[in-house]
């Protein structure tokens, strides 16, 4: 009868070694990836919020623009409008800022309700966040 060879420590601690340096390497390439990708999404959205602050800028100091030189022209008496469109001026300008200011306020509490689901998600306005006063030496 042929002896059966048991099963011994040495054989099971280095399957447990090689299972764990493959699993090491599986889990290091993953991460990479996971972290390639979260900078291309971070990347995307920096793109999108710079696009967006860019274009409501640029209405609204087209606007104040146009609104300053009817304020000049109101001044001394050339402005060739009625009060009424003045003022309308003034507000559409008031309404174009509550309404940016509005959106903003409506899109951080989307993403503030949809953070569990979203995989990069910053609440700058989180109090528990450390607040750096100075990057000096503590004296003692």
């Amino acid at each position: 009868m042929a002896s059966a060879k048991k099963f011994g420590w040495i054989e099971f601690l280095t399957g447990f070694a090689a299972g764990s340096v493959v699993s090491i390497l599986f889990t290091r390439k993953e991460l990479k990836n996971d972290f390639a990708n979260l900078q291309k999404k971070a990347e995307e959205i920096k793109n999108q919020l710079i696009s967006k602050a860019k274009s409501i800028s640029s209405d609204l100091t087209e606007r104040s623009q146009r609104f300053i030189e009817s304020s000049k022209k109101f001044a001394d008496g050339k402005y060739a409008g009625t009060i009424e469109s003045f003022e309308n001026e003034y507000y559409s300008i008031k309404y174009a800022i509550n309404t940016a200011i509005d959106n903003y306020r409506r899109s951080s509490k989307k993403i503030t309700s949809a953070q569990s689901n979203d995989d990069l998600f910053i609440d700058f306005d989180d109090e528990t966040l450390p607040k750096f006063v100075g990057m000096g030496r503590r004296r003692r």
